[in-house]
């Protein structure tokens, strides 16, 4: 949707071109030791840092996103331990704590996208080590992470797009009322 709707620049192609990665590295995986590793995983990890090496509040997004990622652990955690618990399925319920987390603790949006890109990573990364230290594997960026991962993206930009055009429709009123009563724009 973001890619279909913004104007032609270099923001627009790198966003189509991160988006055909992602969707062509699903399938797959890498071993490094006895952890699997989506490649889906790595290249949002890549980009997440990317993204949030170009922003000025470079310290401020780090942590941030280990506490994410330590939320999103718990998550995992409280899932795997109690899931009678979750009142509603866990896509919906972890998704919107994590969009929730996203929307009140960043303002940009970018920034948000790296956020959870490098938060929600190293949550699934940790979560992998230590239930590996227990002695099951758990891969690391499986569709499952990937659904959620979609999700809060999406929303993001959905709630972004949405206020961008409350705006303008508030700025073109305000501008049809200043006319009316005879102020200057």
């Amino acid at each position: 949707m973001f890619t279909f709707l913004s104007n032609k620049t270099s923001t627009r192609f790198y966003a189509s071109l991160l988006i055909l990665l992602l969707l062509n590295s699903v399938s797959y995986s890498i071993n490094i030791g006895s952890y699997n590793i989506s490649l889906t995983a790595i290249i949002i990890i890549v980009s997440s840092l990317v993204i949030l090496s170009l922003q000025k509040q470079q310290v401020k997004a780090v942590v941030i996103s280990i506490s994410i990622g330590l939320g999103y652990t718990g998550a995992l955690f409280w899932e795997a331990v109690s899931p009678v618990w979750l009142v509603l399925p866990r896509l919906l319920l972890v998704t919107l704590l994590a969009y929730l987390l996203v929307y009140v603790a960043v303002h940009q949006i970018w920034m948000r996208i790296g956020v959870w890109g490098l938060g929600s990573v190293l949550g699934e990364v940790i979560y992998s080590i230590y239930v590996g230290e227990m002695g099951y594997r758990e891969p690391i960026g499986e569709m499952a992470y990937l659904d959620m991962y979609s999700l809060v993206i999406f929303m993001v930009l959905t709630t972004t797009s949405f206020l961008y055009v409350v705006n303008e429709v508030e700025g073109m009123i305000t501008q049809r009322i200043k006319r009316k009563v005879g102020m200057k724009p």
